[in-house]
């Protein structure tokens, strides 16, 4: 008896461009809102952005995930999935330094 061959598809278990656009655009207006309370704030989101984003990057790193990743969904969502990574870690880290800056330019 020969055992039946499933295609185990894996994007249906990824989480979509539009959700993590969404949680990246989420991320960087709270560290920019974070940042003009005090500047450390900011540094809190950056670092919980830095946390999701690892993990989805790592997913898509892997060998056998990562592979069938490029494969369903293209370059084109590895790219955007980076991006979107970097704007969610990089504007509240600028925000940060901004605020930094403008709170020692008034003493």
């Amino acid at each position: 008896m020969t055992q039946p061959f499933f295609i185990a598809e894996v994007m249906d278990k990824e989480p979509t461009l539009l959700a993590i656009c969404t949680c990246a655009l989420l991320l960087a207006g709270l560290g920019g809102a974070a940042a003009s309370l005090r500047w450390w704030a900011s540094l809190l989101i950056a670092a919980c952005a830095a946390i999701l984003s690892v993990g989805m990057l790592l997913e898509i790193d892997d060998p056998f995930v990562g592979s069938a990743i490029g494969s369903e969904a293209g370059s084109n969502y590895i790219f955007q999935v980076f991006i979107a990574s970097v704007g969610a870690v990089g504007t509240p880290l600028i925000a940060a330094v901004i605020a930094r800056r403008n709170s020692s330019a008034g003493r």
